[in-house]
């Protein structure tokens, strides 16, 4: 979407993209465009499409939080796009991520694919995501 697009998406829902931050869908509040500089948007998130990528080698333990409904984002204008889906709860994503590395996983069970180790890591990482977010939803 360009520039002139994204003033009359205002308002409107739109996808945004942020690479190892996740996919997320929210409402285009503001179109940033200095001078001589590519367009950015500011999107407030409403729901979740796809969660941050909480692991990496040679991290020990999780290193992106991701973004959760309300929060606000700043993307460059290329990762914003015209969107129609609802997106998801950041807890509802992360378990069905968690759901998908199971099946990977499990769809090997000796190990003999290299991103099986890698799928374990990742898997460990969004468990501890997951723990700390149902802490997050108890708290009064």
């Amino acid at each position: 979407m360009n520039k002139t697009e994204a003033q009359e998406f205002l308002g409107r829902m739109v996808s945004a993209w942020t690479a190892a931050n996740g996919t997320y869908v929210g409402t285009l509040i503001e179109v940033v465009a200095a001078k001589g500089r590519p367009w950015r948007g500011r999107v407030r998130i409403t729901g979740v499409l796809t969660i941050a990528c909480h692991w990496e080698i040679g991290c020990s333990g999780p290193i992106r939080k991701g973004f959760r409904p309300d929060d606000e984002i700043e993307v460059g204008g290329l990762n914003i796009k015209p969107c129609e889906h609802e997106g998801t709860t950041y807890l509802a994503a992360l378990e069905a991520s968690n759901d998908e590395l199971r099946g990977w996983i499990g769809s090997d069970p000796d190990g003999q694919r290299d991103q099986t180790w890698s799928f374990q890591k990742l898997l460990t990482a969004q468990q501890e995501v997951l723990r700390r977010e149902i802490e997050a939803a108890a708290l009064p």
